[in-house]
């Protein structure tokens, strides 16, 4: 909560909190057009998809985790125990770390295609 307050402080802070606000959501929850337009776009995309979520989440109920997942059949899910709506702010160590171990499953060679790898020799050595 005084983290959240902290960054409500900044007026550059409040206003893209408003403007998300506005293009997601009504009174009532978030616009189907958004939620329907951002599924399809992603159910038609072979892009690997992590769903997370807080089992304590008052803002999504930890029961739409289901519809979420039906929505897309390939994702990924990890729950948060005794987490709500914001994991990443509330357990950021644990958070960084599913985010790590996804993404270090998609990105090793074993699983980039052949024009992924032949791109990726043609970049520096960071080391």
């Amino acid at each position: 909560v005084a983290h959240a307050l902290a960054l409500s402080r900044r007026a550059s802070h409040r206003k893209t909190l408003l403007d998300v606000a506005r293009d997601l959501g009504t009174i009532t929850g978030v616009r189907a057009e958004w939620r329907s337009e951002l599924l399809a776009a992603l159910a038609h995309r072979d892009v690997p998809a992590l769903v997370v979520w807080g089992d304590h989440d008052h803002i999504l109920p930890f029961n739409h985790l289901e519809a979420a997942l039906a929505a897309l059949p390939g994702a990924e899910s990890h729950v948060f125990a005794n987490t709500g709506h914001m994991p990443q702010i509330e357990r950021p160590d644990e958070f960084a770390a599913v985010v790590e171990d996804f993404l270090g499953r998609r990105t090793s060679p074993a699983t980039q295609s052949p024009a992924t790898q032949a791109g990726a020799e043609l970049l520096p050595d960071p080391a």
